[in-house]
């Protein structure tokens, strides 16, 4: 399948959204399902209600219902959702199209997740703070809120100067990024062809700011949750600054330690 000389620019996860799954292969969710179902055994054991509030085409969400959770799933990204709706088609689930400044949920949660580095789409710390009081809105008292950043190490690391080309059946893609140090900026450029769309390269493009582990520990500390704990590279050992990913367990602080202005 050649080029095609044509190029469309479209939003984030709308080319990507039919072959994301192939993409991501060499995720392991399973291990990511175990280690989140660990750390709400840990904090939290009695929750039933699971949201994921970035969850994309919905692996995740299928992986947490196997440990017993109803789980719902919410992702901005409605190509995504579409996915998440086929793999769902024999299985009790209910998907939703929104994003972080307002989640439409008819109760309150035992526990909010959100993985894969999406919180790392937040560029503003006016989004960040306006995002985790959405989602203490959104939680029982005392509810679990989860999720991971992927580091300024990695980003150095691993995908200042990244180049990833791949060819599949009905599909092929190229994907570069590149890390602005100074901004803390990381920029993901996809060109993708899919084949039912003969001549034409469709591209997208993906930033996401990298926070420095001490800005977003300034967040929470603002914010209407407590940290509990912040875990290095899907273990249960502290943070550190060469770490590659980091998990926050956040809880939802009760209605009489939370400040009003």
């Amino acid at each position: 399948m050649k080029w095609g000389a044509s190029h469309k620019n479209v939003a984030p996860y709308t080319a990507l959204a039919p072959i994301y799954d192939r993409v991501m292969a060499h995720v392991n969710y399973e291990r990511w399902a175990a280690y989140i179902h660990d750390i709400i055994s840990c904090y939290r054991p009695a929750s039933k209600w699971v949201v994921d509030i970035s969850c994309g085409t919905g692996t995740f969400c299928l992986l947490l219902h196997i440990y017993g959770y109803h789980v719902t799933g919410m992702d901005s990204s409605l190509p995504m959702l579409k996915q998440a709706v086929r793999k769902w088609s024999t299985n009790p689930a209910s998907f939703i199209c929104a994003d972080l400044s307002h989640l439409p949920l008819s109760e309150r949660a035992d526990v909010v997740v959100s993985l894969y580095d999406s919180m790392n789409y937040l560029l503003e710390s006016s989004s960040w703070h306006a995002s985790l009081l959405e989602i203490s809105a959104q939680l029982q008292e005392n509810g679990l809120f989860i999720f991971d950043v992927s580091t300024i190490y990695n980003s150095s690391k691993d995908f200042s100067q990244y180049v990833n080309k791949e060819s599949f059946s009905g599909a092929r893609y190229v994907r570069k990024s590149t890390f602005d140090k100074k901004n803390h900026i990381q920029t993901n450029h996809f060109e993708i062809r899919l084949a039912q769309n003969p001549g034409m390269t469709l591209c997208e493009t993906h930033r996401q700011r990298i926070w420095p582990l001490e800005d977003i520990q300034a967040f929470i500390q603002d914010s209407p949750f407590d940290l509990l704990a912040g875990y290095k590279n899907f273990s249960f050992d502290p943070l550190t600054e060469k770490c590659e990913r980091v998990h926050f367990v956040l809880k939802k602080k009760s209605n009489r330690h939370v400040r009003t202005s």
